[in-house]
């Protein structure tokens, strides 16, 4: 996956605010009550994930550990990182979709980075909408050092299921890299669809940026609509006095992919497209 060998290969790493949805939003917090669940907090649920989640005095934050194994990772097991030590609770987030004609409460919350890690612990954890929700599913989402809900967070996948959009994200002085997941719920477990990979950089005179655009058109006769990106890349002149060093052409390109739903195969199948071609280009910008 691009966005794997992107994380392997940025050195001199600084840490990228996560997606616009997660700076621009006032986040819950862990002690904060569940809209629509009176007498119950955020801490409740979350520690049907990790029993031992408690404030430390000593340094006000919100520290705990898995009961025994941390949750799978939902890209599969070469995609795991180990926990951190102890697991520290900062952002999360909640957001409530339809899946399988239920209402479903998703939480997501950024958990720290391992020393040997060169990604954050990103918990997403799904509940039943009871009174007293209750843990159905949870995987690990992180895939580079800040984790968050893109904006959108979620789109539609037919009246009764809504598909979810993460990003994960750092950058350098020229470089930076973006990591979005699509997500979805089947049979209340968590799978993934896909990953979607945006690079940006600059130098004197000018920038370059890639914008991903998700949508979800119908596909009659299947149980799921279709999922399609289109990437806008677009590199644009800036103006700075660069000397006699020589300035890129300003263009736009766009570049797309799809996903549709094979029931013969119980999961979502890439239509092509030529985002392989893209991820070939930025490898070679790295």
């Amino acid at each position: 996956m691009a966005w794997m060998r992107a994380c392997a290969a940025a050195v001199a790493l600084t840490v990228a605010t996560a997606g616009a949805a997660v700076a621009d939003t006032m986040l819950p917090e862990t002690h904060d009550a569940v809209p629509g669940h009176p007498g119950v907090t955020y801490m409740d649920l979350l520690r049907q994930v990790i029993p031992d989640l408690a404030d430390n005095a000593a340094d006000k934050q919100t520290e705990g550990h898995f009961s025994e194994h941390p949750p799978r990772h939902v890209a599969g097991k070469k995609f795991a990182a180990e926990p951190p030590d102890p697991l520290v609770a900062s952002y999360l987030e909640d957001v409530r979709i339809k899946a399988g004609g239920r209402g479903r409460i998703v939480l997501l919350i950024d958990l720290g980075q391992d020393q040997e890690s060169v990604q954050d612990q990103a918990l997403m954890a799904l509940y039943d909408d009871g009174p007293k929700p209750r843990l159905l599913d949870a995987v690990d989402v992180g895939v580079d050092k800040d984790t968050g809900f893109d904006d959108p967070k979620q789109l539609p996948l037919g009246p009764g299921d809504d598909a979810l959009i993460t990003e994960s994200a750092h950058s350098n002085s020229d470089q930076a890299y973006v990591s979005h997941l699509l997500i979805y719920v089947r049979h209340d477990r968590i799978h993934l669809i896909d990953d979607v990979f945006a690079f940006s950089d600059q130098g004197c005179g000018w920038r370059r940026d890639e914008t991903p655009i998700f949508t979800a058109p119908p596909d009659p006769g299947r149980a799921y609509r279709r999922i399609d990106v289109v990437i806008h890349e677009v590199l644009k002149r800036t103006d700075e006095d660069c000397g006699d060093n020589k300035i890129p052409k300003a263009y736009a390109r766009t570049w797309r992919g799809a996903w549709r739903w094979d029931a013969a195969r119980g999961e979502f199948k890439s239509t092509g497209g030529d985002l392989d071609r893209l991820d070939t280009l930025n490898e070679a910008r790295f």
